[in-house]
């Protein structure tokens, strides 16, 4: 894990003038909201729950109009639109993931694949590259289609093993699980898999081509002399060139929301230790990817639980309270520029390593398992989801032992690092 004892290099600049978001819609008392998606400046959706069910918000004008289907029985998760009138919505449904797709621009959505795995009503996404092509996944389960939604072959889990937040761009996909990702570049045919050196519970993912940004929430911020236990991670990788730039920020709480619209401006949604309850610090921009992040300040406290946001272009974002569903938009770019946010760049990570394959065996166990590799081990790790160390070993050979009878029952990761620097993760399954 890296240990950071850098200092505090960057000076806050205080600007006083405040953005301009303002609420475009405000949902039902005991509504919701669970994702967006906007095509342009003014046609976009929102989904969303409530007691009995699940509705869509539809607008053609920018939010100042919505319409609303509701559907009874649907716990929706995730929505992503692949042109004006193809759209695919993840839904939980009877107590398993199920599919609903649109052709005809919203107004109507038919369910076109049901009990495709059994899952609890958490988050889980759907993303597609073409009107035909997509991909689901939740933790421990993925699935491709090539046919618009009806069919869904499941991905071996050797190759990708599941995870609840995922993204694309036009052949690229990015998916996040805590600390580990799982990314392709050739539309899902082969994957690629490793654990980002940060212990942190992932929030948010945005992928533009093959350059993507994500949010965590680090923990044990004590350990690097912060001033607080948590404290916010922004990542900003390129799965093409196989680097990921990591940043910690211990002045915030956490990052939540990000969206990348174009390859050097960045948004993300933010909890400022600091921040006055009048004046709060909770949208912050960059203007130069990620080298250096500026506050745009908000008046009032209403924005304090805004968790999401999804931006169009440079100027127009979107961004969603959960609880109430309240929906903000700005059109010029959240504002100007204010304090600038001290962050530390942690590593250029360098990802290019080539991937081994190596087997586990008995998965799920209950204590002892083997390791399979044709290439003799350097190193073994244990992790837990969200990236922390549990173990290291470096004396196990090929074909050797690891004892996990002290965990607790669970899902971890197995990572194996051989001689020649090529390494491989796997997941293991803890009865």
């Amino acid at each position: 894990m890296i240990r950071v004892g850098l200092n505090l290099l960057l000076v806050l600049i205080p600007i006083s003038m405040h953005a301009q978001w303002s609420a475009v819609h405000s949902g039902a008392e005991g509504s919701s909201t669970k994702d967006l998606f906007f095509l342009d400046n003014d046609y976009g959706y929102v989904i969303g729950y409530f007691d009995e069910g699940s509705y869509i918000l539809r607008t053609h004008d920018g939010g100042v109009n919505w319409d609303s289907l509701r559907y009874d029985d649907h716990y929706f998760e995730s929505i992503f639109m692949t042109s004006n009138d193809t759209g695919y919505v993840s839904s939980f449904y009877e107590g398993q993931m199920a599919v609903l797709r649109t052709i005809d621009a919203g107004d109507s959505w038919q369910m076109v694949a049901s009990e495709l795995y059994f899952a609890n009503a958490i988050p889980y996404a759907i993303s597609f590259f073409d009107n035909d092509t997509g991909i689901i996944s939740v933790q421990g389960f993925g699935a491709i289609t090539t046919n618009a939604g009806v069919d869904w072959e499941e991905i071996d889990p050797d190759q990708y093993q599941g995870f609840r937040d995922n993204d694309v761009g036009v052949d690229e996909f990015v998916s996040f699980e805590g600390a580990l990702i799982t990314w392709s570049i050739d539309r899902c045919v082969t994957f690629h898999a490793d654990t980002l050196e940060y212990q942190g519970s992932h929030n948010s993912l945005d992928v533009l081509d093959h350059r993507f940004i994500s949010s965590a929430i680090g923990t044990d911020g004590q350990v690097f002399d912060f001033p607080y236990y948590s404290f916010g991670i922004v990542t900003i990788g390129d799965v093409e060139t196989e680097e990921f730039n990591i940043s910690y920020f211990p002045d915030l709480n956490r990052v939540l929301g990000v969206s990348r619209p174009l390859p050097n401006v960045l948004y993300a949604i933010c909890r400022y230790y600091y921040s006055d309850p009048n004046d709060p610090k909770l949208f912050m921009k960059s203007v130069d990817g990620g080298q250096s992040w500026f506050f745009q300040d908000v008046e009032g406290p209403e924005y304090f639980e805004t968790r999401e946001l999804f931006c169009v272009n440079d100027t127009v974002c979107y961004a969603y309270k959960g609880f109430g569903s309240k929906i903000y938009k700005t059109t010029n770019g959240g504002g100007p520029l204010g304090d600038l946010v001290t962050q530390i760049p942690l590593s250029l990570e360098d990802i290019s390593k080539p991937q081994i394959a190596f087997e586990l065996f008995p998965n799920p166990s209950t204590g002892v398992i083997t390791i399979q590799c044709d290439e003799p081990i350097d190193r073994v790790e244990v992790l837990d989801i969200s990236g922390r160390l549990l173990y290291s070993n470096v004396a196990i050979p090929a074909n050797g032992e690891l004892d996990v009878y002290a965990l607790p029952s669970g899902v971890y990761l197995v990572k194996v690092e051989v001689i020649d620097g090529g390494h491989g993760v796997r997941k293991l399954v803890v009865e």
